[in-house]
């Protein structure tokens, strides 16, 4: 009866995540804990690459202000990463268990006293690490959408969108969770390791969750991009500036990639039945981490340098002064020319007051280190 328990503990533990079958069992002690070891190395430094790039960016916002950064997307970003944190302690917690697990299923150790509980204890973790996990994501996206929320001053249809991607941002949040609890017809079946999850109502309920979890995770990160990429394309400056500082925003595509991997790795993985549970736990880390990582960048615009002498050259001809209305009056209105001036400068400055200097060797004007526009409007 205990072997039977322990084998039906073993499997509902590998498809409770994420409907994944038995984990291969690991050949010999030794392999067992130097992949333990390995596994764990690999999580610790995800965090720490974490840690450092939460602190660089709060170097660079401090650089600029002077002050501890504790703006809105500042504040998400910090929750980021202590959310991040807390499901690296889990999945730390949960490695230990799920080697003794495959242990047992190779016939290496025998089922000790303390096992049921230990199943029982990993369930839990399982259970609660996919809110962290997506925590860690959508604190990324309301940072981003809260520092490009400054670019629709002025802006009324872009300030209208920007309420409308926050809103549709939080409720796909919520739904991710609402799709976690229903993976399992009850929270009784989600949390009990005699295999009570694993009928075909809840293998449909779980395929549900994973694919809209990705399906809105990859929509959110589109919509949030094209606020200040559609800003971007109507800045007056070149071509290549608009390239160089355009990159830092769109570079959550990189997240875009790696859960589309980790998504369709898993998917054709459970087809051939074969799934390593400890595999999708390192790249749970890894998406995560380059999250945080996306998450910092735009930040670091603090040290872009632009060459704004040649774009003006470009744009009005001139290589001394800029015009005083570069828009004629029976065009855009003082008033719309106004707000894109002010787009313009919080877009290459990164929101933020700097003061001048300028480089007359090279012909680069700079702002602490960052582009910026030099027309005066009147």
């Amino acid at each position: 009866m205990v072997s039977q328990d322990i084998s039906k503990s073993t499997n509902t533990v590998s498809e409770l995540v994420m409907f994944i079958p038995s984990t291969p069992a690991i050949s010999g002690s030794v392999a067992n804990v130097k992949t333990d070891i390995e596994s764990k190395s690999v999580l610790i430094t995800c965090l720490v690459l974490s840690c450092v790039f939460i602190a660089l960016r709060t170097g660079a916002r401090w650089f600029k202000t002077r002050q501890i950064p504790f703006a809105a997307e500042d504040v998400f970003m910090y929750l980021a990463l202590a959310s991040f944190a807390i499901m690296t302690a889990l999945y730390l917690d949960i490695l230990g268990t799920l080697y003794n697990i495959q242990l047992i299923g190779a016939g290496l150790l025998p089922p000790y006293a303390t096992l049921l509980d230990d199943l029982s204890v990993m369930l839990k973790e399982f259970f609660a690490v996919q809110f962290f996990f997506w925590s860690t994501l959508w604190c990324v996206k309301l940072s981003l959408l809260f520092m490009f929320q400054r670019l629709t001053t002025g802006l009324p249809t872009y300030s209208r969108v920007w309420w409308a991607v926050l809103t549709f941002t939080i409720l796909t949040y919520v739904g991710c969770v609402v799709s976690q609890f229903t993976s399992c017809s009850s929270m009784h079946a989600w949390l009990s390791p005699a295999g009570l999850c694993d009928t075909p109502r809840d293998a449909v309920a779980k395929a549900a969750s994973l694919w809209y979890s990705l399906a809105v995770d990859l929509l959110t990160d589109l919509m949030i991009m094209a606020i200040p990429v559609q800003i971007l394309y109507s800045l007056r400056i070149s071509t290549a500036q608009k390239l160089s500082v355009g990159v830092v925003f769109i570079v959550s595509i990189i997240t875009m990639v790696f859960a589309v991997v980790r998504v369709v790795s898993l998917d054709s993985s459970v087809a051939n039945g074969q799934v390593s549970t400890t595999w999708l736990i390192l790249w749970a880390a890894i998406e995560g981490t380059v999250a945080v990582v996306v998450g910092c960048l735009p930040s670091f615009a603090v040290f872009v340098r632009g060459r704004v002498e040649a774009s003006r050259v470009q744009y009005y001809g001139t290589s001394a002064e800029t015009p005083q209305n570069p828009y004629p009056a029976s065009g855009i209105s003082r008033s719309r020319a106004k707000s894109r001036a002010r787009v313009e400068s919080l877009m290459l400055t990164e929101m933020d007051t700097a003061r001048h200097s300028s480089d007359g060797a090279s012909g680069k004007s700079l702002v602490e280190g960052t582009i910026v526009i030099t027309q005066k409007w009147n």
